[in-house]
């Protein structure tokens, strides 16, 4: 049975460590709440950070949006997804240890109204792209599942797609993928087959 901790406010698997979104505003706020939970340095299998999944279908036109709600809807989840990377760096497991970040696919493919959430998910999957590189060399495997907006909001659309908890089975299979890093999986039923 592998360890699991989840930074951020998304349920992918029953049986995780979770730390809410509220936790992960700076890295201190984020200690306290990880030693609250006794999260460990080197405990974890795998770490799961869903990013930017808050308000991700909420129409936010970019001309008349004023700075504090593109703060809010661009900058600070990846101030989060910053956060919850520092964190991950020290309590994966090296080597052998995995994380994995699921996004939105809206910053690949592009969605009308949603740009400032397009800009924080693509931040975060370039982060990752980048401690992919970087902590190779740990033996910590780096990868990011997009799915659609839909999947995040339970929204109905014509297209099965895969439930956020197959999306967590997922991410357990990509850590056993010790070949498989800096990568993005599309996870949302057939609508992006490459990218």
């Amino acid at each position: 049975m592998k360890t699991v901790l989840v930074l951020g406010s998304a349920t992918l698997l029953p049986d995780a460590v979770v730390i809410e979104d509220a936790a992960l505003v700076s890295k201190a706020a984020a200690d306290a709440a990880l030693a609250a939970k006794g999260a460990k340095t080197g405990s974890f299998d795998l770490v799961l950070i869903p990013v930017a999944f808050s308000e991700i279908a909420t129409p936010a036109p970019i001309a008349g949006m004023i700075e504090a709600r593109w703060k809010a809807l661009a900058e600070d989840p990846l101030v989060r997804a910053r956060t919850a990377l520092q964190c991950a760096s020290e309590l994966v497991r090296a080597p052998g240890g995995a994380v994995v970040l699921v996004v939105p696919e809206i910053g690949m493919t592009g969605v009308a109204q949603l740009a400032a959430q397009s800009m924080a998910t693509e931040g975060a999957r370039s982060m990752a792209k980048s401690a992919a590189k970087v902590w190779l060399a740990r033996g910590i495997t780096v990868n990011t599942i997009a799915v659609a907006a839909s999947q995040i909001t339970g929204a109905q659309d014509t297209r099965a797609r895969p439930a956020l908890e197959e999306i967590g089975k997922l991410a357990l299979t990509l850590a056993d993928a010790r070949v498989a890093t800096g990568n993005t999986i599309h996870a949302d039923g057939g609508e992006v087959t490459s990218i």
